[in-house]
């Protein structure tokens, strides 16, 4: 029984020891992810707010994906609103997408 304990202890204190080294090889790739996506910032700070079926949507201007679905149905949108935001509004930064998300959704 003894050995039993003392082999699960081995055991957990190797696996604790080999999940902080994969933790931080993790930490470092994410690190040069953020240093990756902070270089493409100036491409992908740029977002244009569409209506596409009906819905509110946001697109990166540079590539045209989808940012962000707000979920927010056009028929909800007053109709001088409905009419900038079909041919796209420009948005530029992700402090002022924030807040015309908030406005337009709320």
């Amino acid at each position: 029984m003894k050995k039993l304990i003392c082999a699960t202890g081995i055991i957990l204190i190797a696996c604790a020891v080999t999940g902080n080294l994969f933790t931080a090889g993790t930490d470092a790739s994410a690190q040069t992810v953020q240093q990756s996506n902070t270089e493409d910032k100036c491409e992908e700070d740029v977002f244009i707010l569409k209506i596409e079926d009906g819905y509110l949507n946001v697109y990166y201007k540079e590539s045209g994906n989808i940012y962000l679905k707000t979920g927010t149905m056009s028929s909800n949108l007053p109709k001088s609103d409905v009419m900038q935001l079909e041919k796209g509004v420009e948005i530029t930064g992700k402090e002022a997408l924030r807040r015309a998300v908030e406005d337009y959704c709320s």
